[in-house]
């Protein structure tokens, strides 16, 4: 009788047997033990001492075979890794190729962005969806607010979603330019607010920058001149502080 077993039961029967792959074998590691195990037991009641020497260099076996388990592991995770990074990047070029032809080639610029998009549907990242949602909301023309409207609501819900906010400022930015082009100033208003507020905190001042710009045109629309000119100015020092 070891330990609690019954007796005459097969010790063995205590390790639970593991399924390959196929679920059709025990696993090796199962016939592994079982095999060791039964020599070890042999061994240290034929041969005391020499059991002892046997179970050392079993463990030691074990700790190599499970370090070098563990260092592969650690190794394809970098790989991954790696491999994410490079199409994270891919992202954002193709999200800078995308602004730069925006004007000159407005038909390149949403070829860029919806290549963009394709990447990052394949990739488990925020940061990389909301960057290519945006790249294709900006592709589109002026004559197309609506497009424009859903894919930015579309990178606003997942940034909300996953709390990754790095890129909310530009779009609460962006939303505010398209309600205001809709001559809803209110909400244009509100949305900018929230957008300096939150830039601020991550230091963008090119959003800053551009969104004092767009208050003063809201401003300018109403024919509230001097808050205009106060805007403008704001939006222009910060610009010249910043060297943008």
């Amino acid at each position: 009788m070891v330990g609690s077993c019954t007796p005459g039961k097969n010790i063995f029967s205590y390790f639970p047997l593991m399924e390959s792959k196929t679920g059709s074998q025990p696993h090796y590691l199962h016939a592994f033990f079982s095999q060791n195990f039964r020599k070890f037991f042999y061994l240290s009641a034929k041969f005391p001492g020499m059991g002892k020497s046997y179970i050392v260099c079993l463990l030691v076996f074990l700790g190599l075979m499970f370090s070098g388990c563990h260092h592969q592991q650690v190794k394809s995770i970098n790989s991954q890794k790696n491999h994410d990074q490079a199409l994270l990047d891919s992202i954002k070029e193709l999200d800078s190729l995308s602004f730069a032809t925006l004007v000159a080639n407005n038909s390149l610029s949403q070829l860029y962005a919806a290549k963009a998009l394709t990447v990052a549907m394949s990739l488990n990242s925020s940061e990389g969806k909301i960057i290519a949602l945006s790249a294709k909301a900006n592709s589109f023309p002026s004559s197309s607010p609506d497009s424009e409207f859903t894919y930015l609501m579309k990178a606003l819900k997942i940034s909300d979603s996953t709390k990754y906010l790095t890129h909310k400022p530009n779009l609460l930015s962006s939303l505010a330019r398209l309600y205001f082009s809709a001559k809803n100033s209110q909400k244009a208003l509100v949305l900018l607010d929230s957008s300096i507020i939150l830039a601020e905190k991550f230091r963008n001042f090119s959003v800053i920058a551009l969104a004092y710009s767009t208050l003063g045109n809201i401003h300018f629309d109403a024919m509230d001149y001097p808050a205009a000119k106060a805007c403008y100015k704001t939006a222009f020092d910060i610009a010249q502080k910043h060297s943008l």
